[in-house]
């Protein structure tokens, strides 16, 4: 008997988690951009770029179809009015039960593509 693979075009993908401060207090209105790529010869060309907020409890969620022509997606934290990250603040990421620097945005890996991603941020004051 031959059945046929379905090919899908897209893949709903969750990224969610919280941020928190020095604290460990909620972060209201934290920005966060969620991104894809295509390569496209020499260059790229954003297959999507969605932004989301943390909400008072300092959590925040984006869910997306990522499109198949997407190469590779990234996600982080682009800051608000109160934390400017690079000036005033730094953006730590929770890695093992301990907070770690982060540098700009974390790759999600295509094998993620459809599934949960969950990371934890606390935001601190310039070092």
């Amino acid at each position: 008997m031959l059945t046929a693979c379905k090919k899908y075009d897209s893949w709903n993908t969750v990224v969610m988690g919280k941020v928190v401060d020095e604290n460990n207090q909620p972060v209201e209105g934290m920005s966060f951009q969620f991104l894809g790529y295509e390569r496209k010869g020499l260059g790229t060309l954003t297959t999507f770029d969605i932004h989301t907020q943390s909400d008072s409890e300092g959590r925040y969620e984006v869910a997306f179809l990522i499109p198949s022509s997407t190469d590779e997606a990234v996600f982080g934290g682009t800051g608000n009015d109160k934390f400017k990250f690079g000036t005033t603040h730094d953006l730590l990421r929770e890695s093992e039960g301990k907070y770690v620097d982060f540098i700009s945005y974390l790759t999600i890996p295509k094998r993620s593509y459809g599934e949960t991603t969950i990371i934890n941020f606390q935001v601190i004051k310039k070092r």
